[in-house]
């Protein structure tokens, strides 16, 4: 079957437990070590999965991750939990997805480990061990249908695409010497119009201060699935010379139309405008940096603006 998409967000059921899904075990928080199990289906973000930077973050809260317990001679060694997402766990956290015909099985990257489930029953709080009933954790590869999963993308809030700035008059336009498009405030040389997210997508570059890349001035990045078929599945929506630093930040999962900061004047710039560019890759765009600030190749930004 088809894989999960980068940056869409997932609910995933057992084969082996078929009316069951992942689960992390808790009401609304996360916190290190909570337990994933499986569990009756149900609406809540304990049970809704955030494929990014080929990690399963939980929607309860997107700064935890599914992981591996990994503490050889403990009864709860190879346990699948929840930890916060850092890059010194990357070995614990990072996934790939493998077609398993009309199944997936899920991978630990760095390992020959794969996401298995103890029973058709739902899990525990406590329950950690390969054998305590409901339980999830990592195991190696075998034809059990508990190591097999479907799953079911979640609709985005909006799914649809929004003009970026309140005024929709193109000062210049993309070409050999220009990366983007230049819009004209509603009031020529007045600061502060609106500047809105083109589409549903996430935060991966935010600057605060000019001096990180003194010629975009205040700017902000956000990565997309690529709406436009040109032979990339990514597409990255940069926004240049804001007024002030972005009011989201790195991570922060924005909806098309929402309110990411104001027009300005910053930087390398002789008059205030918003410089919407677009770059698209066939692999996810990495969080933050001064060294991502290029990633991806550039292409014409209307094909995405004759969308709204």
């Amino acid at each position: 079957m088809a894989k999960p998409i980068l940056g869409n967000t997932y609910r995933f059921n057992n084969v082996g437990a078929p009316s069951r899904r992942l689960n992390l075990y808790s009401s609304g928080s996360a916190s290190n070590g909570m337990n994933v199990v499986l569990y009756t289906e149900d609406n809540t973000n304990e049970q809704q999965w955030v494929y990014r930077n080929n990690r399963l973050l939980i929607n309860t809260n997107t700064s935890f991750c599914l992981d591996r317990y990994n503490l050889s001679g403990n009864a709860n060694h190879n346990n699948a939990d929840i930890w916060a997402v850092s890059s010194s766990e990357d070995d614990n956290q990072k996934i790939v997805f493998e077609d398993n015909g009309n199944y997936v099985k899920i991978k630990l990257a760095s390992t020959s480990l794969y996401l298995t489930a103890y029973s058709n029953a739902n899990g525990t709080s406590s329950g950690k061990t390969k054998t305590s009933a409901g339980n999830v954790y990592w195991a190696a590869s075998s034809s059990s249908n508990y190591q097999r999963w479907t799953f079911t993308g979640i609709t985005p809030p909006s799914g649809n695409y929004r003009w970026p700035t309140e005024s929709k008059k193109i000062n210049q336009k993309y070409g050999n010497t220009h990366d983007g498009v230049d819009i004209a405030p509603k009031a020529l040389g007045v600061e502060g119009d609106k500047i809105f997210a083109y589409m549903d997508g996430v935060v991966s570059m935010k600057n605060t201060s000019i001096s990180t890349n003194p010629n975009e001035g205040y700017t902000v990045r956000i990565h997309h699935n690529n709406p436009v078929r040109n032979g990339y599945s990514q597409l990255r929506t940069q926004y240049m010379h804001l007024k002030q630093p972005a009011l989201v930040n790195v991570g922060d999962s924005v909806y098309a139309g929402q309110l990411i900061g104001y027009m300005g004047n910053t930087g390398n710039s002789t008059g205030v405008h918003l410089h919407f560019e677009t770059r698209v890759s066939n692999s996810e765009f990495p969080l933050g940096g001064t060294s991502v600030y290029k990633a991806g190749n550039l292409v014409d930004p209307s094909a995405y603006l004759n969308l709204t």
